[in-house]
């Protein structure tokens, strides 16, 4: 039967390869003293009513205060989102003013040119000048072939009781369309043979002469309202339209 070895005071313990009594077998043991887990409820259970009840307070003004700091973080937070976006609006449009005033602004040519030096500047004011000499002449060489268009269309309306002049003026501001009307009214006054029959009777009628060109108006003014042209454009196409009237105009005197 074992020994038991009570109120044993070791002082020093140590390791060897092999001990003096190889029969003898020591067990030491030291107890560990372990707390039990024990929940909240546990441990002001078995205070005193008195003090579970200001730990109790505490801890409800704790968790108060945390809710409360709770729900500012999160206000805190809103505010933060909303004032990003804010910013990320305002940077946006920001950059849209900018890019939309590099894009409008232009260079001012004039103070471009004095910043430079001024033997560049006698250059350019050299190339300018031809610049707007060629201009000058390419416009006067564009006016020089519209009346000479001009002239070559107004001989072909001899009929017409106008100066050359003043139809090669009327022809240069008219368009393709009423130009086809005076060729076809010029045509009509040809085909009834009324050149020869103009200078004999500028002096016989004047009044039926007025009658004539009255018709002529009222008609035009019809015309006018119905087909939304011009008065002169409408009275080119009464002429086409009633050439007889024309021939009676004509008859009586008209200049």
């Amino acid at each position: 039967m074992p020994n038991f070895i009570i109120d044993l005071e070791v002082d020093r313990v140590d390791l060897v390869d092999e001990g003096a009594n190889s029969a003898a077998f020591i067990k030491l043991y030291k107890r560990k003293e372990q707390e039990p887990n024990m929940t909240l409820e546990e441990i002001l259970a078995k205070m005193k009513p008195e003090h579970a009840k200001v730990i109790q307070d505490e801890l409800a003004k704790v968790k108060q205060a945390a809710d409360e700091a709770e729900q500012k973080l999160q206000a805190m937070t809103e505010d933060l989102e909303k004032a990003k976006a804010d910013y990320k609006a305002a940077t946006e449009e920001l950059e849209n003013v900018k890019k939309s005033k590099n894009e409008n602004q232009q260079p001012d040519f004039e103070e471009v040119i004095k910043s430079l030096d001024p033997a560049v500047q006698e250059v350019f004011k050299s190339l300018k000048a031809q610049k707007e000499a060629a201009e000058e002449l390419a416009r006067q060489a564009a006016e020089e072939k519209r009346t000479q268009e001009a002239l070559a269309k107004a001989k072909e309306l001899k009929a017409l009781p106008v100066e050359e002049t003043k139809l090669v003026e009327v022809i240069k501001g008219i368009t393709p369309e009423v130009y086809e009307i005076l060729k076809a009214a010029n045509k009509a006054l040809e085909d009834a043979g009324l050149l020869d029959e103009i200078g004999k009777s500028r002096t016989n009628n004047p009044s039926t002469s007025d009658e004539a060109w009255q018709q002529i108006e009222k008609k035009a003014e019809e015309i006018v309202a119905q087909e939304n042209v011009s008065k002169a454009k409408a009275i080119s196409l009464v002429i086409k339209r009633h050439p007889d009237l024309y021939r009676e105009y004509l008859k009586g005197g008209a200049n």
